[in-house]
């Protein structure tokens, strides 16, 4: 997996590098678009754009959702070993009563 990650990580940079120069990508706070977005737009493709950002956002929901399920089992996990407010390891559906 780490690999993979590395793999994709630096393959993602040399295609950036290879289309839009480094010194052309605004480093820090005066970044006003992703350097795939730039890379899009020096295409000539500016839909593509919007599916980047639309797949930025779709990742970013998706891990909140993740962390949101992920918090959830671990408090009730704590709540019904004893280390968080008892209520929290309540089942909460009808048949469970």
């Amino acid at each position: 997996m780490v690999g993979r990650l590395t793999l994709f990580y630096l393959g993602a940079i040399v295609v950036l590098i290879g289309i839009v120069p480094w010194n052309q990508i605004q480093p820090g706070a005066d970044v006003t678009a992703s350097p795939f977005v730039k890379v899009f737009s020096a295409d000539r493709c500016p839909a593509a754009a919007h599916v980047v950002n639309f797949v930025v956002i779709t990742a970013a929901a998706s891990s909140m959702n993740c962390n949101l399920y992920l918090v959830s089992r671990m408090l009730f996990s704590l709540a019904r070993g004893g280390y968080a407010p008892v209520s929290l390891g309540a089942y909460l559906r009808a048949e469970h009563r």
